[in-house]
């Protein structure tokens, strides 16, 4: 089947979308193919069918998909768009259909919406465009005849939350995350003509206006400015890189341009969007309505990476205060301490990630909480990860002289062992290695990572009350000796040393007994 598209989503899978070989006479399938991250196919599905006749066997007919194309949603699943084009002679229609799915594929909703009056010889497209929403469903943009456009909020059930339509083809539509708003930008008319007054639109997800303020372009001119908003709806426009943008008090639109820039978002109600902040050179910050720096020892920022919306909690998941969305940071895959610019050092990073295939059914996502020493304490980051439920998963710290440490928990109680602990030294190597069992006892084991001893490693047994029962040390040379210890007090010597060589024979055996004697 030849390929039309190929769509990475947030949650790394992965959907190809391909027709089959178009018949003079008979049908033919839009077929989207599921795979996990890993490249395993999950679901195989058949998202439309279109029909042809040349007239031979019955009345010609000509159906065809055009503007196909694919949107990952925030509860890990995706939508299809696409324009279903059919001709009768003389005449002919148009339907922009929407399909949704959840994260294994199975449909969980549909839109149809009409964009031809019937009877046309060419019927006009309606060029379907998405935007995921915060809630698991999309917000589409779609052309109608006599050049207006619908825009339609759907969840994800395929439900129409609210609609409007325009005169023209708005410019831009964002959702705006948590506040449950929908931002849309008009600059034309229905024939293309410039407005005498764009205008930008917030509206709630039924589609109600809650404001519509006046647009105002700003575009720089060199490099290394500071472009900077109002009171107006903002465009803001870098241009030749190390530009600053700040939003004004209104929702605005920031474009860096080439180059690395800073974004600077206003935590006042208002939800601006990055439209090209580009995670591997450009940083951001936050200030507060007066235009002050925030930094709260206590603040969680937060990126949902399927939907790309960023809010804010200036006193933590323990505070009173609610979490705020700030900004969309759309096609963003994730962020870093790298993304944070000099001087905002939010408490916490915290990263989102949308349910995988074999998530489904689970919310909200597994999750990533990242704090940074900034140069302020002796580590340089450290993460705790959490699954689904909010189960601490693994706790991994790097520190400032290059050595770092990872820990492993058995929460849902699935092995033998409780925790895992592995520290690593400054070139990455095992130096320790741990394992805490479910009785209480634990192993621990040393490693000489840098060839500084003359032991290749150790291996010590601890029981429940923390003593030590044994001790293997394995030396350069592969001979090694293990140590045996008496802690319930039944035998007569404290503790035996056996010693052995390289090839594993036992060549002497020494007891250390309880009243001082030693025997070899």
């Amino acid at each position: 089947m030849p390929t039309i598209s190929t769509t990475t989503l947030p949650n790394g899978s992965r959907v190809e979308l391909s027709t089959g070989d178009v018949p003079r006479n008979g049908t033919y399938d839009l077929v989207a193919k599921l795979l996990d991250a890993k490249g395993v196919l999950v679901r195989t599905i058949t998202v439309d069918t279109a029909s042809n006749s040349d007239g031979s066997t019955a009345p010609p007919r000509s159906e065809s998909f055009a503007n196909v194309s694919v949107v990952g949603l925030s509860n890990g699943g995706f939508a299809v768009a696409y324009d279903g084009t059919v001709v009768n002679p003389p005449g002919g229609s148009n339907v922009a259909e929407i399909r949704l799915y959840d994260a294994t594929g199975v449909a969980s909703g549909s839109k149809a919406i009409g964009t031809s009056t019937g009877g046309e010889p060419f019927p006009p497209q309606g060029a379907p465009q998405l935007a995921a929403a915060a809630d698991g469903g999309v917000v589409a943009v779609v052309g109608v005849s006599g050049g207006m456009s619908v825009v339609q909020v759907l969840s994800a059930a395929g439900a129409t939350e609210g609609s409007k339509t325009y005169e023209g083809r708005p410019a831009a539509v964002y959702d705006a995350g948590l506040t449950g708003q929908v931002v849309v930008t008009l600059t034309h008319g229905r024939f293309g003509e410039p407005l005498a007054t764009p205008v930008r639109e917030v509206l709630t997800h039924s589609m109600t206006l809650v404001s519509s303020t006046p647009l105002t372009d700003t575009r720089g001119s060199d490099a290394g400015e500071v472009l900077t908003g109002g009171a107006n709806a903002d465009r803001l426009f870098g241009l030749g890189g190390d530009d600053t943008l700040k939003g004004g008090a209104s929702f605005d639109t920031l474009t860096g341009g080439p180059g690395r820039d800073k974004f600077v978002f206003t935590v006042d109600g208002s939800v601006d969007q990055a439209a090209d902040f580009d995670a591997a050179q450009d940083s951001l910050a936050l200030v507060d309505a007066s235009g002050a720096p925030l930094n709260s020892a206590t603040g969680v920022l937060t990126f949902w990476r399927g939907s790309g919306a960023l809010t804010y909690d200036p006193d933590g998941d323990l505070g009173p205060a609610a979490a705020q969305t700030v900004a969309v940071l759309p096609g963003v895959k994730t962020l870093t301490e790298a993304n944070l610019a000099p001087g905002f050092e939010p408490g916490v990073l915290r990263i989102y990630n949308p349910i995988t295939p074999a998530q489904a059914g689970q919310s909200p996502g597994t999750r990533s909480d990242l704090t940074f020493g900034y140069g302020k304490e002796n580590y340089v980051s450290a993460s705790a990860d959490y699954s689904v439920t909010g189960v601490l998963l693994t706790y991994g710290v790097n520190f400032k002289d290059g050595t770092s440490s990872m820990r492993w928990f058995d929460t849902t109680d699935a092995q033998t062992w409780d925790g895992l602990v592995a520290d690593y030294d400054a070139q990455g190597r095992l130096a320790i290695y741990a394992t805490y069992d479910d009785d209480g006892s634990h192993v621990l084991w040393r490693y000489d990572a840098n060839s500084s001893q003359n032991w290749q490693r150790i291996v010590e047994h601890f029981d429940a009350q923390g003593r030590i029962t044994s001790r293997d040390v394995v030396y350069d040379d592969n001979s090694r000796y293990e140590a045996i210890y008496d802690v319930a007090g039944t035998q007569p010597w404290g503790y035996a040393v056996d010693t052995y060589n390289a090839a594993g024979v036992r060549t002497a055996r020494t007891l250390y007994n309880d009243d001082g004697s030693v025997i070899s």
